[in-house]
């Protein structure tokens, strides 16, 4: 397990644990939050159990997920351009569907599974845009910040990622402004309450 502080706040624990085994005492938290990460678990359920036994009485779970490509330009264009371009027959490890939560009574169920009460269960959509100079900009972010979309842009040949590119910065143009590009970004935001405890 690693646990660090930061002279910028001082405050401030930080540590790297299993989210599946959660090494916390029962009812130690009054929030958790997750920013777009439990879709890369691999057993999300399991997950919520651990948050739900942790929270205490009336605590709160919150986390996000990007929409689905139909509703979130952001995930449409470059999943069009990848399929349309690039080697999509790759052998990377499987993970849980990646829009699974997407699907709010499956995100009901599930947390009701955990021990969440269906009637906490709150799910709203965010829309906002990204402020991004060009299309090689928007590669290399989801190179070095994303998880499934990295690890497919990683084993893409040279000329198969210029031509993703190349896609990429024929789509964006009509999302161009002064100083770049603002592209349409749908996310999810769900929260559930720990209201049994």
């Amino acid at each position: 397990m690693f646990s660090a502080t930061y002279s910028s706040n001082p405050g401030l624990r930080f540590q790297t644990v299993d989210a599946h085994e959660l090494p916390f005492e029962n009812e130690s938290f009054d929030t958790v939050v997750s920013n777009f990460g439990l879709l890369h678990l691999s057993r999300p359920e399991k997950a919520f159990a651990e948050i739900f036994r942790v929270l205490r009485p009336g605590g709160n779970l919150g986390f996000s997920l990007w929409a689905k490509p139909e509703d979130n330009p952001r995930a449409r264009i470059l999943a069009e351009a990848i399929a349309a371009h690039g080697e999509t027959k790759l052998d990377l490890p499987q993970g849980p569907p990646k829009f699974l939560f997407t699907e709010r009574r499956m995100t009901s169920e599930m947390l009701s599974a955990a021990g969440f009460t269906s009637s906490s269960v709150h799910i709203s959509t965010v829309s906002s845009e990204w402020q991004i100079p060009s299309a090689s900009f928007w590669l290399d972010a989801e190179r070095k910040g994303s998880v499934r979309t990295a690890a497919v842009l990683a084993r893409q040949p040279a000329s198969s990622l210029e031509n993703i590119r190349m896609a990429v910065d024929e789509a964006i143009q009509v999302y161009a402004g002064k100083g770049g590009y603002a592209i349409p970004s749908v996310a999810h935001l769900v929260v559930a309450t720990a209201l049994n405890g």
